[in-house]
């Protein structure tokens, strides 16, 4: 699997892959925040990510510059979070787990838990769950109307050709 298909929602990826992606995608993440934060005068450690302003700071009385931080460390994020997402959602179809679980990605803590998890858990084939896309695809509305399209079965040219 080449770096490419690490952003793409099809496939699975086994855990070591998922592991190894996931811490290195960690450490680069966690150097770029605190070069951010060194470049707009603030400290950083592995705790800021649960408070990257102060633990009293609310979103409502953000001052210009640390809405300019903050947006700054999201937009950063972003790249971030959509590779782990969809390394999650491989990992998961690896493991033969539902794939709605993805969703803990989200959720503080538990996502480090759902992390170390999957990155142990060994891959089972399982029995082909058909879409892990965020939308349904063209198996997935097979699957889910029933809706299956016969193949032709003449190999002959659909209309015949003028002399």
């Amino acid at each position: 699997m080449g770096f490419v298909n690490w952003w793409r929602w099809e496939g699975k990826v086994g855990r070591r892959t998922y592991a190894l992606v996931g811490l290195i995608g960690f450490g680069i993440k966690n150097n770029l925040d605190r070069y951010v934060a060194v470049g707009f005068g603030r400290p950083w450690a592995l705790w800021s990510y649960w408070a990257p302003l102060a633990p009293t700071m609310r979103i409502t009385s953000l001052t210009r510059a640390d809405a300019v931080f903050v947006g700054t460390l999201l937009a950063l994020s972003l790249p971030f979070v959509w590779l782990g997402v969809t390394m999650t959602v491989k990992r998961l179809r690896d493991a033969a787990q539902p794939v709605w679980l993805v969703g803990l990605f989200f959720v503080p803590v538990v996502n480090l838990l759902l992390f170390a998890l999957l990155s142990v858990m060994p891959s089972r084939a399982g029995e082909g769950k058909a879409e892990a896309a965020p939308w349904p695809g063209p198996r997935g509305r097979q699957i889910h109307d029933g809706s299956r399209r016969q193949p032709r079965r003449d190999r002959g040219p659909r209309h015949p050709r003028l002399p």
